[in-house]
């Protein structure tokens, strides 16, 4: 199944957040989630303090390990690519 265009957008967005010293790019990346996130913890039942915690605890999270991520992205590529 080929991925829309919208998840490709997203998967390039990830892939260039590599680059610690793009603030645009980590500026885009949190514009880009952090009400999906906030309104999931909220839906889950935890207060506003919580929920902000949550996005916090989420993009804290992603920026230790974003290096693990894209492993797995170009992983995924490269497995797409010997598949054509």
């Amino acid at each position: 199944m080929k991925n829309s265009g919208l998840i490709g957008t997203r998967r390039s967005l990830v892939e260039r957040l590599a680059d610690w010293g793009d603030q645009r790019r980590w500026q885009e990346f949190f514009d880009t989630y952090w009400k999906l996130i906030y309104s999931a913890a909220r839906k889950s039942g935890l207060t506003d303090v919580e929920a902000q915690e949550v996005v916090q605890e989420t993009v804290i999270t992603v920026a230790k390990n974003i290096d693990k991520l894209n492993c797995v992205l170009a992983a995924e590529n490269g497995s797409e690519i010997e598949n054509k």
